[in-house]
């Protein structure tokens, strides 16, 4: 990608735009879910993905989001989150978090951080879901990205993890913050454990 043509940058969440504990990890002792979350982190299959959100939904879901949003202040924000994101913002470059967290959770962190967008595991009022996989994240992303004009390979991802990957490789840049890139992914740059003002200035600086 010519990196002149930047114009969305799009984050994974757990681990990427945060740091430590998940979402999930941070509810799952106060609100009795530790066995469900721990299968959750776990499961690899969608199947397996599946069967677990569903159940940590139906102990979660009755909760109101004001008690849960309580305990995700115990959840680290990456160095920089904040500073980051509003250096791509005022270089007029959107954002959006991609996860697969459920959206109700993902938007606390999106307002937190001033982030533009969220594609995350709907949940509708009827109990319908709107899965969200390792494997729909680059669709999901492209169909974001076509509603305000833009192409993946004008598009940025950001990410921690295997989970990542598929995302990762359908854009025209990667930044992998893990420790090692997974098997089969050829990153960008590879920045372990980089700051979000960091990823930020890497990809302002060689547009």
């Amino acid at each position: 990608m010519a990196m002149s043509a930047l114009r969305l940058v799009a984050f994974d969440l757990d681990g990427t735009l945060t740091r430590g504990l998940t979402c999930l990890e941070a509810l799952a002792q106060r609100f009795d879910v530790v066995d469900q979350v721990a299968r959750w982190e776990q499961a690899r299959s969608e199947a397996e993905i599946t069967a677990v959100r569903q159940g940590v939904w139906h102990l979660l879901g009755a909760k109101a989001i004001e008690d849960q949003a309580g305990h995700f202040r115990d959840i680290s924000l990456a160095p920089g989150a904040a500073e980051g994101i509003r250096l791509l913002h005022q270089a007029g470059i959107q954002t959006v978090i991609v996860s697969l967290a459920f959206e109700i959770h993902v938007r606390w962190f999106a307002r937190r951080l001033n982030i533009d967008h969220v594609i995350a595991t709907k949940v509708s009022s009827s109990g319908a879901f709107r899965h969200v996989f390792p494997s729909t994240k680059p669709t999901l992303l492209a169909e974001h990205a076509a509603t305000v004009g833009i192409d993946l390979s004008e598009t940025a991802a950001v990410g921690d993890s295997f989970g990542d990957v598929p995302m990762l490789a359908a854009v025209g840049t990667s930044v992998y913050l893990g420790t090692a890139p997974p098997e089969g992914l050829t990153a960008t740059w590879h920045l372990p454990h980089a700051g979000i003002d960091a990823v930020a200035d890497r990809l302002l600086n060689n547009r």
